[in-house]
């Protein structure tokens, strides 16, 4: 299997990562989080807030996929977990 993803961050001089999570658990879940840029150059734990509210979205989706019996939730249950994390 080959991926291949490309994330161009508002920061055009590369000085900061985007905001753009890709999350990829092969046969399970493939998925992109896009975090919403802030222009106001806030930092939250040493990321822009929409790096981390997307990554902390890919994380939960992560723990929900790799539960080993995990049934399909409805939209409403995995959003609520993204949101809770």
């Amino acid at each position: 299997m080959k991926i291949e993803s490309s994330s161009t961050p508002k920061c055009r001089d590369l000085s900061q990562p985007g905001d753009d999570i890709l999350v990829v658990l092969p046969q399970c879940l493939y998925a992109v989080f896009d975090g919403a840029t802030d222009t106001s150059g806030a930092v939250v734990q040493g990321e822009s807030p929409g790096r981390m509210a997307a990554r902390q979205a890919g994380m939960a989706m992560v723990r929900y996929a790799s539960t080993p019996d995990h049934a399909l939730g409805s939209a409403q249950d995995l959003m609520r977990a993204m949101n809770q994390s």
